[in-house]
């Protein structure tokens, strides 16, 4: 299935990278833009195009992307942030993407978050079945599980040490110790939940008086009775072999053709890109509908028409103008003859 899982209403939430953001919100995301669909205008920034569709194994058709931020109830001040959602031309919610570039090249580099599971998975999920618990999800940020080896190591040097008497040489801001064991503190990346994007975010590790890991919570500065992190199970990744065989159900035609790029007075395009939004634009002038093309489809002469484009995400021009043959509903889709700013 598309997003790896069994029945998409289990799935809690998307990981990327070090940052969660949740289904509930997603959707909700995903139901505000889907308005913006309807009517088409080219003038918005967003929805933008998705390039790289075969993420979620779409060849002959557009997917768009908005940011979390913009469109949901996170204090941002214009931050639009790294996350994408995806949605397909009738506003529906694809899935999660995330920006491995961070916006610093002119191309964003999709790839697609990771779906997980809440807490233990249903009793039909088992480990056996290829899920495994992954990390925590602490609001809008994700730890992974790797951390706590080391902190475990770490708090099995402490017992060793009140076992030779040598209390004083343990870094005790490092820990609290309560009645019933430890907690450790650690230091993570970003914090999403702060207003300033560069803010670290704060845990405590737990641990029981022999070390045994228990849970973990985000840190504040006075008392809460917020909830510990709740644990992520996600599938496991797929063999090389595996892998390979996936990679190739998409064929590697469209792969090869996402790479292939068309540079129109500075703004960059990929071919794959543009072949999907052209057999959208067909599909929209099979329907036969006046208000889909009026004030839109201009006549250029010589057998050509004038549609603006819905753009990717660049940074570049605001606007672009896609020409299509004038009899488009009886044509096959060809590529783009000439473009316009």
């Amino acid at each position: 299935m598309l997003l790896g899982l069994s029945i998409q209403s289990e799935v809690g939430g998307y990981i990327c990278n070090d940052q969660v953001v949740w289904f509930s919100k997603a959707l909700t995301i995903a139901e505000n833009a889907s308005n913006l669909l309807k009517p088409f205008n080219s003038r918005r920034k967003y929805p933008a195009l998705l390039d790289d569709t075969h993420i979620f194994g779409v060849e002959h058709g557009p997917l768009f992307v908005v940011p979390f931020r913009l469109y949901g109830t996170m204090h941002s001040a214009g931050y639009t942030g790294r996350d994408r959602v995806v949605i397909d031309t009738l506003g529906n919610f694809k899935g999660v993407v995330i920006d491995g570039n961070d916006g610093n090249s002119i191309l964003p580099a999709y790839k697609a978050c990771r779906p997980f599971l809440i807490n233990n998975p249903s009793p039909e999920l088992h480990v056996d079945d290829g899920y495994k618990m992954t990390g925590f999800a602490c609001a809008s940020n994700f730890v992974s599980a790797d951390i706590i080896p080391e902190i475990q190591s770490r708090c099995i040097k402490y017992l060793e040490i009140i076992r030779d008497g040598k209390k004083r040489y343990f870094p005790r801001r490092e820990f609290i110790k309560t009645d019933k064991g430890f907690w450790f503190t650690h230091i993570g990346k970003i914090d999403y939940e702060a207003k300033h994007p560069k803010n670290h975010a704060l845990y405590y590790v737990e641990f029981d008086s022999k070390c045994i890991f228990l849970r973990t919570r985000r840190y504040y500065r006075r008392p809460s009775n917020e909830d510990p992190c709740a644990e992520t199970w996600t599938q496991k990744p797929l063999s090389p072999a595996n892998m390979a065989e996936s990679l190739s159900d998409f064929g590697s035609k469209n792969l090869q053709g996402i790479e292939q790029l068309y540079t129109c007075r500075k703004f960059i395009f990929k071919i794959s890109s543009i072949r999907n939004y052209i057999n959208y634009v067909y599909s929209l002038f099979s329907n036969n509908s006046p208000h889909i093309t009026e004030g839109n489809l201009i006549s250029q002469g010589n057998g050509l028409s004038l549609w603006p484009m819905v753009l990717p995400e660049r940074r570049g021009p605001s606007k672009v103008s896609l020409h299509l043959p004038r009899n488009a509903l009886t044509l096959q889709p060809e590529p783009i003859h000439m473009c316009s700013h």
